[in-house]
């Protein structure tokens, strides 16, 4: 069971609907231009007080990164480590087997009966990559065995 969020339902309802824009940023790597609006909007509605004591610096920063943490796991989904064969893909698609995937579509295009391609492309994709994989030297399998294990490690 997930712990509770230090969010009310008003607070997650609000994060919620700054999250496209979010991913957005995310996937281009830039936050500038989203950060300063999102918590001039976030303290109007919920500003920090603090009773009897002046404005802490610190305090009102921790809350901030609160809510940025909070903003960058929602909706998150807990994802698996990737295996050997994934890695291998996402290195050396490219190079290895890309040209294997494309002079195979192309002859199933070309072939009288040819199935629908979108349908295949996919499976053609992975039998692609098995079978480079399979026969892979022993240095780039090592390799990426060995890369495999070190992002398994650093997830924890």
């Amino acid at each position: 069971m997930a712990p509770r969020s230090w969010l009310s339902g008003e607070q997650q309802a609000f994060v919620l609907t700054y999250h496209e824009s979010f991913l957005k940023c995310k996937k281009n790597g830039n936050y500038t231009n989203f950060w300063p609006p999102f918590f001039e909007k976030w303290e109007e509605k919920w500003p920090i007080i603090l009773e009897e004591e002046p404005v802490n610096e610190e305090m009102k920063l921790e809350e901030i990164a609160k809510a940025r943490d909070a903003l960058q796991t929602l909706g998150k989904k807990k994802s698996r480590p990737l295996n050997a064969t994934e890695v291998y893909a996402k290195k050396y698609y490219a190079l290895h087997v890309q040209p294997a995937v494309k002079e195979e579509l192309d002859a199933m295009k070309d072939a009288p009966d040819a199935p629908e391609l979108k349908k295949q492309a996919m499976q053609v994709v992975h039998k692609q990559i098995a079978s480079h994989w399979e026969n892979e030297s022993t240095k780039v399998k090592e390799e990426v065995t060995k890369l495999a294990e070190q992002m398994k490690e650093r997830r924890g």
